[in-house]
């Protein structure tokens, strides 16, 4: 069996039924498909076929960002990748699809260090960095950073220290200089007069891009 075989498969056993809105009997029919793969196929067939599957899902759905791209992934298929990565718990690149697939930080600071991280990896790194940022300006609208001054600065300096030793694209430099000025101002804002967080943005010329923030009732 080739790659080609076993993606003609899954259109055949999964895609198809899914496209049709027979989605309990996609589930099952994808199981079960599965499990005939696992226990017939040979390993090394197996394994180089879910090493094409990787390079092909990963470059097409982790461009951008490697958050939440799993939500597209049929849970079985997820299972299966999981089980074939497990194989190679120290090998690159399966550290950085480990990452991708289960957004653990774990294997990607493995990836980062690993002696073959790639670009990919390097901008993952950065990204996560960054994402850190986002999450603790999540509030912002407010005037408000929900991480400590300590970590946000941390992970200023982290950034800075892959800037200046790693290739970061433009873009992704702009972006953490966007997060840089909104803690800047963030922190003026603290000791301002002013009452409104959007509207010091304003005054000072800054881009300010509002996060929508929700709230839960018990």
């Amino acid at each position: 069996m080739t790659y080609d075989d076993f993606m003609l498969d899954l259109k055949k056993y999964y895609y198809d039924l899914w496209n049709l809105g027979l989605k309990k009997k996609a589930n099952l029919s994808l199981k079960n498909y599965l499990q005939q793969f696992h226990e017939n196929m040979e390993e090394e067939t197996r394994f180089k076929i879910w090493y094409e599957f990787c390079e092909h899902y990963f470059r097409n759905n982790c461009a951008g960002s490697p958050y939440d791209h799993n939500q597209s992934l049929p849970y079985e298929i997820s299972q299966h990748l999981l089980r074939f990565l497990n194989h190679f718990p120290n090998d690159m690149p399966q550290l950085k699809w480990l990452y991708l697939l289960t957004n653990d930080e774990t294997f990607l600071e493995k990836a980062f260090h690993h002696e073959e991280c790639d670009q990919e990896t390097i901008d993952y790194k950065f990204l996560s960095l960054i994402h850190t940022l986002d999450w603790g300006a999540h509030h912002a609208s407010e005037g408000v950073a929900i991480i400590k001054e300590e970590l946000a600065k941390a992970t200023m300096d982290s950034c800075l220290s892959m800037i200046q030793n790693y290739k970061i694209s433009t873009e992704l430099q702009n972006l953490f200089h966007y997060y840089v000025r909104l803690y800047e101002l963030l922190t003026l804002f603290q000791h301002s007069d002013c009452t409104s967080f959007i509207e010091f943005c304003h005054i000072h010329d800054f881009p300010f891009q509002t996060i929508t923030t929700l709230y839960y009732t018990k």
